[in-house]
């Protein structure tokens, strides 16, 4: 009897802990993106029932930690944060988004309008500004294509940063203080809706990819029930008006999990930095 009444206890304690999610999002996205977190928690907790709060975290770095110390049970991370997350944390891919039907995205490699610039090679002994270092798009893309013309970005520049938003990037590059910058072009998308006149300002001089876009992921450990309510409910967004409205705000058409994820050019471009243990 003390055997039933303590495996009920601990089904109920099970039951209460997965009553409430919390969601973890970074900075790296546009800081305008703050109210559009809030109404996906919100729509999400209305259409599974379950509590779900957001967690910011300032970097790829701390998503990650925030992970494997089991501080939020789902996030939103860059596909080069999931790989090095799911070598410490148990962890799955819940959804991915969409653009132009498509989970994949680009990065992009901006200057001012009036710049001569036409590729990356152009910002030789200037100032560029990076993302998180652990974009891909933002960081990662642009280091490994140099390291492949065997240019060591570190010497490349003539000073370079880690913004660690891709709109700060955006805006440094529009104010002047870095002559090109390295951005996801989805969030590049999201600025040109949110801003368009200051998006008048930059140009895209070079772009690569295409990639897997950034995942949403989660804990194995959340229950099976609950993950299925969770991406029924990212999937329903893309058909409820207020639903499409979150998705403009972050410049996508839908979230979903496709059959086929492939997370292996990144992980190889990671490598070739010496990243991956990093």
């Amino acid at each position: 009897m003390l055997k039933i009444v303590l495996v009920s206890i601990l089904f109920l304690f099970i039951n209460a802990q997965e009553g409430e999610l919390n969601f973890g999002v970074t900075s790296v996205a546009l800081k305008q993106d703050a109210k559009n977190i809030f109404d996906l928690t919100t729509f999400l907790s209305k259409e599974t029932g379950v509590k779900i709060t957001p967690k910011f975290a300032k970097s790829y770095d701390e998503i990650k930690q925030m992970l494997e110390k089991r501080e939020v049970d789902f996030a939103y991370v860059c596909g080069a944060t999931y790989i090095e997350a799911k070598h410490s944390a148990s962890l799955e891919i819940l959804a991915l988004p969409y653009f132009d039907n498509k989970p994949f995205y680009k990065s992009l490699v901006i200057a001012r309008d009036e710049d001569e610039a036409n590729s990356l090679l152009s910002f030789e002994n200037r100032i560029f500004a990076f993302s998180d270092p652990k974009s891909n798009s933002g960081s990662i893309v642009p280091k490994y294509e140099l390291k492949m013309r065997g240019i060591d970005y570190r010497y490349f520049f003539s000073e370079f940063i880690h913004t660690y938003d891709h709109s700060d990037s955006i805006e440094a590059v529009i104010d002047g203080y870095v002559d090109g910058a390295s951005v996801d072009s989805l969030v590049f998308e999201s600025y040109k809706l949110l801003k368009p006149e200051r998006a008048k300002k930059v140009k895209v001089v070079q772009s690569f990819g295409e990639y897997q876009s950034t995942p949403i992921v989660v804990r194995k450990s959340v229950d099976i029930d609950i993950k299925l309510a969770l991406l029924d409910a990212l999937r329903k967004l893309s058909h409820e008006d207020d639903g499409v409205n979150i998705l403009d705000g972050f410049g996508v058409c839908r979230f979903d999990l496709p059959e086929k994820i492939d997370f292996s050019r990144i992980e190889m471009m990671m490598k070739a930095l010496d990243r991956i243990d990093d």
